[in-house]
């Protein structure tokens, strides 16, 4: 294993948009996270990932403040997280959870205007520009007028996300944000992703897919145990041996023979 405490490559232009120290949380005397510390740039996406039951999830509703830890601390942007506002934590980190769903007969559209509704109304922004924009980014717009509980589980996921693309906060936590949808919006929302981060976004996102985490993660934090087993680049961490291990079934880290790009992928033998 490598260095677990690992953190982003710090230089004169990075900014830590997030932070988590030594968290830990106990439930009825079982240990979902244990010493958790992790760092998460702006201008960076930081991928969680690690087996079923490694507390990534948990992880991720402690570092948006709707699991409060046992021990250990957040803060966003250098300030504690339990000295915001619930407005100005709005303004300043968005969340995306597994279950997104709503419950009530909103149509897509008022759905994503939810996520402008922390603004100072006097900041001079378009809310109208900028949630026809999220719908179109996350091809969401021609389901815009439908009554959200209609909608499939893809459909749901994405009018979900251009919530939290309508918010525009600088913070974006994704929990398996790509879990039910089909390849092509999968890739659209990993894409979204990345482009939240060139534009000086910091977002974590928690990923199952080990592959889609080594292409598009600028970051890797692999949990094990509810403890960082290893953190650091991709390319140090999505390793045959280290991903063999805590996964518990051979996986190969392979060069695509086009691009040379590094791929992960399950050791399988096909019996007829």
């Amino acid at each position: 294993m490598i260095d677990a405490t690992q953190q982003p490559t710090v230089t004169s232009t990075t900014t830590i948009a997030l932070e988590g120290r030594d968290l830990s949380f106990t439930v009825r005397g079982q240990a979902l996270l244990s010493q958790v510390t992790l760092a998460v740039a702006a201008g960076q996406v930081t991928a969680i990932i690690g087996p079923n039951g490694a507390g990534k999830s948990t992880l991720l509703g402690v570092l948006a403040g709707d699991i409060r830890p046992t021990t250990g601390s957040v803060l966003v942007h250098q300030r504690p997280l339990g000295e915001y506002s619930v407005t100005e934590l709005a303004r300043n980190r968005s969340v995306m959870l597994q279950q997104s769903a709503v419950a009530f007969s909103y149509t897509v559209r008022e759905v994503v205007e939810m996520g402008v509704s922390a603004w100072d109304k006097n900041d001079g922004r378009d809310a109208t520009a900028v949630v026809t924009r999220a719908l179109d980014n996350t091809d969401s717009t021609r389901f815009a007028h439908r009554d959200v509980t209609t909608l499939s589980g893809g459909e749901q996921a994405r009018a979900a996300l251009a919530r939290v693309l309508a918010q525009d906060a600088p913070v974006v936590l994704l929990d398996e944000p790509t879990a039910s949808l089909d390849i092509s919006h999968q890739e659209l929302v990993l894409g979204l992703a990345g482009s939240l981060a060139a534009a000086g976004g910091a977002v974590v996102i928690v990923l199952h897919d080990l592959d889609a985490a080594a292409t598009h993660a600028d970051h890797i934090v692999m949990l094990v145990d509810g403890r960082v087993a290893a953190a650091g680049p991709p390319a140090e961490v999505m390793t045959s041996a280290i991903l063999t291990e805590v996964y518990g079934h051979p996986i190969d880290v392979i060069e695509h023979p086009a691009t040379g790009r590094r791929l992960v992928v399950p050791a399988r033998t096909r019996q007829r």
